[in-house]
């Protein structure tokens, strides 16, 4: 059989069951209910992205679908009887394979939705509704472009053109709503600049999570302890992971503070469009620091502030090298 034949017998597939995903994604944040309702947004919004993606995989070859290429058969495509590939799987052969560019905000996009999903299933964790909307809007609008740029209108059947017409009517009801909001707490925004420090919010990536303010967020009110939540931004906002940093190499962009001693000092400087001219800032005592206020030990690793005798070396450790002299 031929790859043409098998393709137009999946043509209603892949696409048409992601965007209706979508749409049920967007009809479950609107009528929020209950927290089943926002349950169901996530699941539908990641199970949505993740068919379009893989629609552009199928288009380029069938085969690029299975997790495992090596094995992948005819009989088990048209039976559906294989396992799919993984989200992170995906988004390498589109690069890799299809020659489609992502810029670092499209993947931390697509892989935040991913997070969403992963810690609604193992923990039971589910964001706000403005939380999910301002999401929702990122993520569609990154798909919309997608679907512009590498599906052709023509491949379209009239029912996949119907439903990406009712899917950007709802980007654009999602997009003013956070343009509302976030002219609503523009005042907010600029008098906690000048009491406090803001960084963006890891459940809503805005630029509205205020350190020492209970809750943090102005835009979707996300509320966690100081510890939790400079994990929570590093690995929402930079991407990275513990568990990633010790199996690929490098450091863990997070250090005990000089001031209060607490591990809850994040680098937020490693932010590709960071707006806060501090580098270094303390989720606990709401201490910002510049790259030159602050120096990293070169024996214990950890964070001091810079002193004129600076030899690279903090306090404690030459303390300690004196006690064993």
């Amino acid at each position: 059989m031929k790859d043409e034949d098998i393709n137009k017998k999946i043509k209603l597939g892949l696409l048409e069951n992601g965007i209706d995903f979508l749409l049920s994604a967007l009809d479950y944040i609107v009528r929020k209910k209950s927290k089943t309702d926002l349950k169901y947004a996530v699941l539908h919004l990641c199970a949505g992205t993740a068919l379009v993606l893989k629609e552009r995989l199928r288009k380029e070859h069938w085969s690029l679908l299975f997790e495992d290429i090596n094995k992948a058969t005819i009989p088990d495509f048209e039976s559906g009887n294989f396992t799919s590939v993984s989200f992170k799987t995906c988004i390498d052969r589109l690069e890799g394979i299809c020659n489609i560019p992502f810029s670092d905000n499209d993947k931390r996009c697509f892989f935040n939705l991913r997070d969403k999903r992963n810690r609604l299933e193992h923990f039971g964790i589910v964001d706000s509704v403005e939380a999910l909307k301002v999401a929702s809007a990122k993520v569609l609008s990154t798909l919309l472009s997608f679907i512009s740029n590498q599906l052709s209108p023509d491949d379209l059947s009239p029912t996949e053109s119907e439903l990406l017409r009712k899917l950007r009517a709802k980007l654009n009801i999602f997009t003013e709503f956070v343009e509302k909001r976030l002219k609503k707490i523009d005042t907010d925004i600029k008098r906690a600049k000048e009491e406090s420090i803001v960084v963006h919010c890891p459940a809503c990536y805005q630029e509205s999570f205020v350190l020492g303010k209970r809750p943090p967020c102005l835009f979707c009110g996300y509320s966690a302890g100081p510890e939790v939540a400079a994990r929570e931004w590093i690995e929402s906002i930079l991407g990275l992971t513990y568990e990633r940093m010790i199996k690929e190499g490098g450091d863990f962009p997070l250090f005990a503070c000089p001031e209060c001693g607490k591990e809850t000092v994040v680098d937020i400087g490693l932010m590709s469009n960071q707006i806060e001219h501090f580098q270094y800032v303390c989720f606990y005592c709401c201490q910002g620091w510049e790259r030159s206020n602050l120096n990293e030990c070169m024996r214990c690793g950890n964070l001091y502030i810079t002193r004129d005798d600076d030899y690279g070396i903090c306090k404690d450790c030459i303390k300690h090298q004196m006690s064993k002299e």
